[in-house]
């Protein structure tokens, strides 16, 4: 069996009166082809896809290997002499050698069987025949006697073919095959043992088919039935069974991916509703701690401002019976030390107030609103504050907050860093131009390497800058600090 398998040579096939087609040389074809065209296949997707990467790389080129081996046989089937068929020859048994290596990978791959000496084993004898079948001359590889023998095929087609059974390899070929045969029983029944019944059914429907080639060959060797050898197509079942064995495993894979990937998406989807909640009620929470922040910030500012400011006001207006009657110019000058104090903490209220309505600032003239912000933080600090508004216009929300905003911030600022006796804030100008100057007598600063209240600075040319405004600050050491802020309605960036 092993001598005709690899190194059976094939005289030219005959065709009975009537026939049209070879159809055993051209059934050769169609397996070469198919083999091919799936071996193809599948390296395309070894190339394309990770998952199984190395089965579908083994099993690509086995398919290969058998196609090249078909048609290696079909090429002695039409050899017309003896060289022709001696080349046919060798490359079919390259081809087989090829195949069977690759096949005993791919079997110990797909059972999940390392790397083990029986595996190295097979497929090392079997690159010994292949080797051996290229190199060794050609009395090695076809020992006499040789037998012709004609085989007239069902429908009229008849086989020559020359057989010699004395080769040199024929024990090695024998050993490999047999070799090979039980190593994928074994691991068939390996998969069975390990619950993989599915794979095992599937990889002993291939070894089968390739066990009913064998025992056909048999069959024809001992003369039991007088047909054709069909060892080329012992592969055969390898290649339909394990392809579309590879093929379900790839769409059940990526059926398991799509719904992993649902399954992900749906995870997905929910974390982000809870982290939309959550955010939401961070949200929800925050705006409530700021809101408290801010109250608790105001409470301080009445504490500290208005609260005093009335308590001075209260000793004062205590005193004031006794001062006019002891000395009326002494009483005088308290009167007017409780009207400014009157005065300053109704301005400090109502900036406060301001705070906590924001939309009465836009109801309210710049000037008024420059005017008790500098009433308010003469008051509440002590500092000689003169303001002078000389503004008489509508301007535009946004630049009226602007303005607004900025004079807040440089009287904060001398408060905070200038350590001033007196402040003066002007502002003057209408619709079409208004001017704003912020002065006072304090500590001051270089403006090349400002160190104290460089945020301020900052805060203050941004608002500037979106309204469109000029904003100038100068200053010096121990020479206090003006801030001018200028704006025009072409300079600005709204409309009214």
């Amino acid at each position: 069996m092993g001598a005709t398998l690899l190194f059976q040579l094939h005289l030219p096939a005959h065709t009975a009166p009537g026939t049209i087609l070879s159809y055993f040389t051209t059934s050769l074809v169609f397996l070469g082809g198919m083999s091919a065209g799936v071996g193809l296949l599948y390296l395309f997707v070894s190339m394309r896809r990770t998952v199984d990467r190395r089965l579908n790389v083994l099993f690509g080129l086995f398919a290969m290997a058998y196609a090249g081996w078909a048609l290696a046989v079909r090429a002695g089937y039409l050899a017309s002499d003896v060289a022709g068929l001696l080349a046919a020859g060798r490359f079919t048994a390259v081809f087989a050698s090829l195949g069977y290596s690759l096949l005993v990978w791919y079997v110990a791959a797909y059972a999940d069987i390392g790397p083990r000496l029986s595996v190295y084993g097979v497929s090392g004898a079997w690159a010994v025949v292949g080797l051996a079948s290229l190199v060794l001359p050609e009395d090695l590889l076809i020992a006499p006697p040789v037998e012709v023998s004609t085989v007239t095929l069902p429908w009229g087609e008849t086989v020559q073919t020359v057989e010699a059974s004395g080769a040199l390899l024929v024990p090695l070929v024998v050993v490999s095959q047999v070799a090979f045969l039980i190593y994928v029983v074994w691991a068939t029944v390996l998969l069975v043992r390990r619950g993989r019944t599915r794979s095992a059914v599937v990889l002993g429907i291939g070894v089968g088919w390739f066990i009913a080639m064998v025992v056909g060959d048999v069959f024809v060797v001992n003369k039991i039935i007088d047909f054709v050898y069909l060892y080329s197509f012992g592969f055969f079942g390898f290649v339909v069974t394990m392809a579309v064995d590879t093929a379900d495993r790839a769409i059940r894979t990526e059926h398991e991916l799509s719904a992993l990937q649902a399954g992900l998406e749906s995870e997905v989807a929910d974390r982000t509703a809870r982290l939309e909640a959550a955010q939401t009620q961070l949200v929800a929470r925050a705006t409530n701690d700021a809101a408290v922040a801010e109250r608790n910030r105001l409470a301080r500012e009445l504490h500290d401002a208005v609260t005093q400011v009335l308590f001075s006001i209260n000793l004062l207006a205590g005193t004031l019976g006794r001062l006019w009657r002891t000395d009326p110019e002494a009483g005088a000058k308290a009167t007017d030390e409780v009207r400014r104090l009157a005065r300053g903490g109704i301005a400090e209220m109502r900036v406060l107030l301001r705070e906590l309505r924001p939309d009465s600032i836009a109801d309210t003239d710049l000037g008024t609103l420059v005017s008790q912000l500098a009433d308010g933080i003469g008051v509440r600090y002590g500092i000689s504050t003169k303001a002078h508004t000389a503004f008489d216009g509508d301007l535009p929300e946004d630049v009226r907050l602007a303005f607004y905003r900025i004079t807040q911030e440089a009287t904060n600022n001398v408060v905070k860093h200038a350590d001033a006796n007196d402040l003066t804030v002007n502002l003057a100008g209408d619709h079409d131009e208004v001017r704003l100057l912020v002065r006072d007598d304090g500590v001051g600063f270089d403006t090349d390497t400002p160190t104290n209240g460089t945020m301020g600075l900052r805060i203050m040319q941004e608002r500037a800058a979106a309204i469109g405004a000029d904003l100038a600050v100068v200053s010096s050491p121990s020479a206090g600090t003006s801030v001018t802020v200028a704006w025009t309605p072409q300079n600005g960036t709204c409309d009214r």
